[in-house]
C-alpha cells in the first residue's frame, strides 16, 4: 500500500507537486529563470509552532522526564492531595479546591501508575465523593463572586477551580442548578476579563524574571483553554495573551519554577511537589494549544506559498521538430 501523506489538504498537495515538477525541469528548459526571492517565503513556521517546539524541548528533556517519572515526587504530591482532600471533606473549601488542582495534575501528567494501588484507589474515592466536590464548588462560588466585583486574583482562582472540576470529570457530582450557575460564570465576560487582568499582571512580572509569577500566568492561561473562554476577551486582549504565550522568556521562567518546585518536592515538600505537577501539566496544555494553532497557520501559509509559486511558473518553451 502506498504511504499516505498525513494532514495535507489534497489541493495543497497538488499545488506542491506542480512546483516540484517545475523545480526538477526548470534548469534544462529555462536555466536563466529563478523564482523570486521573498523573505517571507523563507519563514516556514509560525511563532506558535516554534514556541510549541521550544516547550517540547523542555518538558520532554531528560531532566524533566526523570523528575516527572520519579515515584518520590509523585508520592509526595499525592500526600499533598491527601491532606487537602481530608480537610476538604471536613468543610474547608480552599483545601477542597487545592485537592482538585493536584488531582487534575496527577491525571494530566499520567503519573497515577507511580502510586501504590491503594493510593490510586483512595484518590479515586475522593473524586467520587459528592461532599468533597460540592465543597470545592463552594470555593469556586465564593471566589467567582469576588471576581465579578473586581477581585482579579479571586477571578483567576475561581477559573482555575472550574478548570479542575472539568479536568477531573467531577461536575457530574454537582446538582443541576450548581452546574448551571458555574456555567453562567464561565459565560460572563466581566468575570473572564477580570481573570485576564490577573493573568496580565503575572505574565508581566514573569517576563521580568519572577518564576513563580510566570507559573501562575501559565495556571490561568491553561484555565482559559480548559474552560474555552478566550472568546469572551476583546480581540486585542486575546492577541496580547497569545503574545505572552509565544514568548520564550515567560515559558522558560515558568519551566524554571517547575524545576525548582520539583527538586524541593523530591526533598519532601508536599506543596512544592504538587505545584511542580501543575506547572508541568499546564506547560503541556499550552504546548498542545500552540501546536494545534500553529499547524493551522502553517498549513494555510504552505497552501498560499505553493499557489504563489505555481503562478510564477512560466509557459513551457515551444518544442520544434527537426
Amino acid at each position: 500500500m502506498a504511504e499516505r501523506s498525513l494532514d495535507i489538504n489534497p489541493n495543497i498537495r497538488k499545488a506542491q507537486q506542480d512546483v516540484d515538477r517545475f523545480e526538477a525541469s526548470k534548469k534544462s528548459l529555462v536555466p536563466e529563470f529563478e523564482l523570486p526571492k521573498d523573505e517571507e517565503s523563507e519563514k516556514r513556521y509560525s511563532e506558535e509552532t516554534l514556541i510549541a517546539d521550544f516547550i517540547t524541548e523542555r518538558i520532554e528533556s531528560k531532566e524533566a522526564r526523570e523528575l516527572i517519572n520519579d515515584p518520590i515526587l509523585i508520592k509526595t504530591a499525592y500526600q499533598d492531595f491527601l491532606s487537602d482532600a481530608k480537610r476538604g471533606k471536613e468543610g474547608d473549601t480552599t483545601h477542597a479546591a487545592f485537592a482538585l488542582w493536584t488531582s487534575s495534575a496527577l491525571l494530566a501528567t499520567n503519573t497515577l501508575h507511580l502510586l501504590a494501588p491503594e493510593e490510586e484507589k483512595e484518590l479515586q474515592a475522593y473524586l467520587n465523593d459528592p461532599i468533597l466536590i460540592k465543597t470545592a464548588y463552594q470555593d469556586f462560588l465564593s471566589y467567582a463572586r469576588q471576581g465579578k466585583e473586581g477581585g482579579t486574583t479571586s477571578a483567576a482562582w475561581a477559573l482555575q477551580t472550574s478548570s479542575a472540576l472539568l479536568a477531573t470529570n467531577t461536575l457530574r457530582l454537582l446538582a443541576p442548578e450548581e452546574e448551571k450557575e458555574l456555567q453562567a460564570y464561565l459565560n460572563d465576560p466581566i468575570f473572564i476579563k477580570t481573570a485576564y487582568q490577573d493573568f496580565l499582571s503575572d505574565a508581566r512580572q514573569g517576563k521580568e524574571g519572577g518564576t513563580i509569577d510566570a507559573a501562575w500566568a501559565l495556571h490561568t492561561s491553561s484555565a482559559f483553554l480548559m474552560t474555552e473562554t478566550l472568546h469572551l476577551l476583546a480581540p486585542e486582549e486575546e492577541k496580547e495573551l497569545q503574545a505572552y504565550l509565544d514568548d520564550p522568556i515567560l515559558i522558560k521562567n515558568a519551566y524554571q519554577d517547575f524545576l525548582s518546585d520539583a527538586k524541593r518536592g523530591k526533598e519532601g515538600n508536599t506543596t512544592n511537589a504538587a505545584r511542580a505537577l501543575r506547572t508541568s501539566s499546564e506547560l503541556t496544555t499550552v504546548r498542545n494549544y500552540l501546536r494545534e494553532k500553529g499547524k493551522k497557520i502553517d498549513d494555510t501559509n504552505a497552501a498560499n506559498e505553493a499557489l504563489k509559486f505555481k503562478k510564477t511558473i512560466p509557459p513551457r518553451p515551444e518544442t520544434r521538430a527537426f
